[in-house]
């Protein structure tokens, strides 16, 4: 998962797909609080992510904060309520 995050903290796309997730890890949506040696001003917002084919059941209301998100991929989950 930490290449991941470091990955996306550069490019602004996390993809967490088909991970078997019951839930999104909003902590691993703050990318800006978990540098591994990057400097907080090199890091990117939060522009695309994916969470397909899990089984999240809810969109949580703290994924609005990320206002430079363009792109939400969530097919094949069992969302129920989108808390947004």
């Amino acid at each position: 998962m930490e290449n991941l995050l470091k990955k996306a903290r550069i490019s602004g796309r996390l993809n967490i797909s088909n991970r078997n997730l019951n839930e999104i890890p909003s902590s691993e949506l703050k990318l800006e609080d978990q540098l591994f040696g990057e400097k907080w001003w090199t890091v990117s917002p939060l522009l695309k992510l994916d969470i397909s084919y899990n089984n999240i059941s809810e969109i949580p209301d703290d994924l609005a904060l990320h206002t430079e998100l363009k792109t939400l991929h969530a097919m094949n989950n069992k969302v129920i309520r989108l808390l947004l």
